[in-house]
Order: structure tokens, then sequence, then C-alpha cells
């Protein structure tokens, strides 16, 4: 398989420093992706115990079903970070999938790209409410879905890099 040359020129838009962060971050250790997805864990946890606990947003069923398969992570990352676990990638990833299908799911509810088959959002529910967004397009199950997204590209690229030779 051929590696990527990024010391060509720039094209498509790529600028030098972008190709110069690339070039640096293909050095980088196989445990800094796996503290990266730590750090992406901690944050959506975070946001959502915001949302939830501070601005007192009550959550969907569907997004209480993302809590659960991201909340794990948060224990699950870390412990494999402590004890320096270079398998993490197969525990994580069921949850990452799960995760992303449920996100999936609900955005596709939100965009009303599909009908709704159960009763898990109502209108009284913020993550439907076009008044909860960010930059005035970021909505709540968006926000979810990039989670498990970035979260899935980080232990990918730990995995990656762990793989034997």
């Amino acid at each position: 398989m051929m590696k990527p040359d990024f010391s060509c020129r720039p094209t498509l838009g790529y600028n030098k420093a972008m190709i110069t962060l690339l070039q640096k971050a293909r050095g980088f250790s196989s445990w800094v992706w796996l503290w990266l997805a730590f750090g992406q864990v901690v944050v959506a946890t975070l946001g959502s115990l915001f949302f939830s606990q501070i601005l007192k947003l009550p959550p969907c069923i569907l997004c209480i079903y993302q809590r659960g398969l991201m909340y794990p992570l948060l224990i699950i990352l870390g412990v494999a970070l402590w004890k320096k676990d270079e398998r993490a990638h197969f525990y994580a990833f069921p949850f990452v999938i799960l995760g992303a299908v449920v996100a999936t799911y609900h955005n596709l509810i939100y965009w009303n790209l599909i009908p709704e088959l159960t009763t898990a959002c109502s209108i009284n529910v913020p993550c439907l409410n076009d008044g909860y967004q960010i930059f005035g397009f970021i909505s709540i199950p968006f926000l979810s879905l990039l989670a498990f997204i970035i979260t899935g590209g980080f232990l990918i690229i730990f995995a990656r890099k762990n793989k034997p030779e």
C-alpha cells in the first residue's frame, strides 16, 4: 500500500501549514491518539451534562441511548490509558459504532429525512427545537454524531499505529 506523499506541491486547496501539520501528525506516538480520543469523550460527556444539569434541558430517549454509549467510553479509555492497553480500540469500537448508528438515526429524524418510528422525540424536547443550535446550524444530535465520528477516527489511527508490522 502506498503512503501519501505530503511533500508535493499543495493542491486541492491544501496550504503548506496543513501539509506540515499532517506530516507532524504522522509521527505522533500512538498514545497521543488514544489521549485525543479520551479527551473527545471527556468533552462530549461534560457537554451532555452541561445541557441537562446546567441548562436543564431534558434529554429525549435517543439522547439517553447515546449517553449510555458515550459514558462507558470514559471509563474504558481512561483505564486503557492507565494500564497502557494497546488493545483499547477492541473494547471501545462497539460503543463508538453503536453510538454513531443511534446518532445517525437521531439526525435523520431531526432533518426530517425519515419518519420517526417511535415517540422518542417530541416538540417539547430541546434536541428537536431549532432554538438550541450552535452557530445557527449545529444541533444537539449533530454534536453527538460528531463526537462519535471524531472518537472513532482517533481510535482508528490508534489501532493502525499499534498494528504489528
